[in-house]
């Protein structure tokens, strides 16, 4: 069997503590993993990321599932798939109910 050609592509992963644990989030794969501190979810969120595209790969729903993300395929000058680009990132003031408060 050849080599299965790779391609890096760099995309957004947020970091948020939720408790005692970290949370690792990427809005273009929604995708998220879990450890006790940062390096630990990233470790984790790698693993999580390489098992999702290896199941999209071996399912034939790479292209799919990329475009229903919001990855954008170019055909020049090779073609390949590109990650959303993220425009900005903020923070929101919202109104929560007084319930939940």
């Amino acid at each position: 069997m050849p080599p299965v050609r790779v391609r890096q592509v760099n995309i957004p992963v947020f970091f948020l503590r939720e408790g005692k644990t970290v949370v690792a989030y990427s809005p273009a794969l929604d995708l998220s993993s879990c450890g006790e501190n940062q390096a630990a979810a990233q470790r984790r969120f790698s693993r999580a990321v390489g098992l999702f595209l290896d199941e999209l790969e071996d399912m034939g729903t790479m292209d799919e599932v990329l475009a229903g993300l919001g990855w954008t395929r170019m055909e020049r000058p090779r073609s390949e798939w590109v990650p959303p680009h993220l425009l900005k990132q903020t923070q929101m003031r919202v109104n929560l109910p007084a319930h939940a408060c």
